[in-house]
């Protein structure tokens, strides 16, 4: 008898819940709120507006709000249902009510010690709790906020290239998070809709630093090449200290934020979503990886809305664990973006022919009767400049202990040690820089040196026999002979004659001499290409460039 009562009170209280929703609008109108230069798609669609207000369906399903600005990056902001409709309270006393008489009365003349007002009781609380867990199930009982605003969303610019701008590529990434710069925070949607603190979520599984330092740098590669600041123009002779510029990131704090609907929506999804904030220290760096600006950057991406499933175990399924990658791409994407547009990186990015910031004064050196004429004395011209971060080659070009190399050897001259052919070791100041040209002028305390002739530079045709000296890989590999032809003779980007050579040179041979059979130089190592497949491409600056570079005179 007790379960066909208790199936015929079910049958009644949803006949009334399904009845009340039935006299509902399907429909609801809600202020959005935002900057009037954003527009907003709701569920990729454009909205229906009445009066100003946007029209949502009471379907029980979250809106996926993408706010859009021309030249900037789109985000996602989650809207969910969570409000009982005033008339569910109705419903649910109706039913407590109903619940409460029927089980009475039938109940009044059974023969039973238990008094009919026990079962009423019974009743009442059965039909109520009865009525609200049957409420979710009826989709348009539950309301959006009448008012939601966006209006301190701040979407990320997205930084376009123009002609008169540097070359950008990522160098570098390092994750710092001490640990109270790691959150992991809950929030019900009702919390966090009204700015109140969630509560912390604890699993040891989740490790930010599982998000991978080669990944990070792959994807801000990525993003300044989609923009077009990466040259994919493959030219060899284009990068240089006028052109280009690098930048690193250190991720210094990580916050995930896991929403979620306490109550259970009647629809698929869940309601839950996860956003992410990052706090990143951006360095921008010049050509010889120097720094010019940094600035720290708090980012935070849009909503990332789970369809499948409302548990908490953020890390536990394949699914959420891609939620938490798109989200962390989007606040790396909106905080690189935000770097970028800083009034002081954009200052460092326009491309500058004469650098300002060198003043080049007149060096008067001495002309000497004698100067390198063979490869013997080239090799004791040629010495190793020893630094903190590692070592190159560089030539003497007078006999009281001038040296010139490359910028690049000496670009931090904190602690410089030259050391001769012969084993001796000098301290090394810098004189005068050409940061364009890739020149150094250094000065040791030695005199009665043999220079380098840079004021009669011999004439060059491809095909020429050449050598090269210098010190490649390691310190005590010093003045290493290697031999080779000449390829080319080409003009950098930045107006520099370069000579293209074929003999062997590696990390260390910069700054060293690039001479003829009679050991004349005809030439200063820079660099060579190194890739898969790529073999015997090296260059030289023109030693016809020394001079006038770094403002010379010989009396």
């Amino acid at each position: 008898m007790a379960k066909y009562l208790f199936l015929f009170l079910g049958i009644i209280i949803s006949f009334n819940s399904c009845t009340t929703a039935y006299f509902i609008r399907k429909t609801q109108e809600v202020s959005i709120i935002r900057d009037s230069t954003v527009t907003i798609l709701i569920n990729d669609s454009i909205p229906r507006m009445i009066n100003d207000k946007y029209i949502l369906n009471r379907d029980g399903e979250p809106k996926l709000i993408t706010l859009k600005k021309d030249g900037y990056k789109s985000t996602l902001k989650v809207i969910n249902p969570y409000i009982f409709h005033p008339t569910t309270f109705v419903n649910i006393v109706f039913n407590a009510i109903v619940g409460g008489t029927v089980l009475a009365a039938v109940t009044k003349d059974n023969d039973t010690d238990a008094p009919p007002q026990l079962f009423g009781t019974l009743g009442t609380a059965w039909g109520g709790m009865f009525g609200y867990g049957i409420t979710p199930f009826s989709a348009n009982l539950i309301n959006h906020e009448k008012k939601t605003d966006f209006s301190k969303v701040s979407l990320a610019r997205i930084p376009v290239k123009d002609t008169l701008m540097k070359s950008v590529n990522f160098n570098n990434i390092n994750i710092d998070i001490k640990p109270e710069n790691y959150n992991h925070t809950l929030y019900t949607y009702h919390e966090y809709y009204k700015g109140k603190n969630g509560k912390p979520y604890v699993n040891k599984n989740v490790n930010p630093i599982k998000y991978k330092n080669s990944y990070i740098s792959e994807f801000i590669q990525l993003k300044l090449k989609e923009n077009g600041f990466v040259d994919t123009s493959g030219y060899a002779l284009k990068y240089s200290y006028t052109h280009n510029t690098f930048i690193n990131a250190t991720i210094t704090g990580f916050n995930i934020n896991q929403i979620y609907t306490p109550i259970p929506l009647p629809a698929t999804s869940s309601g839950f979503f996860i956003n992410t904030e990052l706090k990143i220290k951006w360095e921008m760096l010049d050509y010889y990886k120097n720094i010019l600006y940094t600035d720290t950057i708090n980012s935070k991406s849009g909503d990332f809305l789970n369809h499948f499933s409302p548990e908490f175990a953020l890390l536990h399924s394949s699914k959420e664990n891609e939620l938490l990658f798109e989200s962390l791409d989007e606040a790396l994407e909106n905080s690189l973006y935000s770097f970028m547009a800083k009034a002081k990186f954009r200052e460092h990015l326009y491309l500058k022919l004469n650098d300002s910031t060198e003043k080049h004064k007149i060096i008067t050196l001495k002309r000497v009767n004698r100067y390198v004429n063979s490869i013997e004395e080239a090799a004791e011209a040629t010495v190793t400049i020893k630094t903190k971060d590692g070592h190159g080659s560089g030539i003497f070009i007078s006999e009281d202990g001038y040296i010139v190399t490359n910028y690049h050897v000496v670009s931090k001259p904190e602690k410089l040690e030259i050391i001769t052919s012969d084993g001796s070791k000098y301290l090394g100041k810098v004189i005068q820089t050409n940061k364009i040209a890739d020149f150094a002028l250094l000065k040791i305390e030695k005199r009665n040196i043999i220079p380098f002739n840079i004021t009669d530079v011999p004439a060059i045709t491809i095909g020429t026999d050449i050598y090269v000296i210098g010190t490649p890989s390691a310190e005590d590999l010093s003045q290493t002979l290697s031999r080779g032809i000449i390829s080319s003779v080409r003009t950098h980007a930045n107006g520099i004659k370069t000579i293209q050579f074929d003999a062997s040179v590696n990390q260390g041979n910069s700054g060293g001499s690039l001479i003829n059979k009679d050991g004349k130089l005809i030439g200063v190592v820079k660099s060579k290409m190194i890739g898969i497949g790529v073999e015997g491409i090296s260059f030289a600056l023109h030693a016809d460039e020394i001079i006038k570079n770094l403002s010379l005179v010989f009396e």
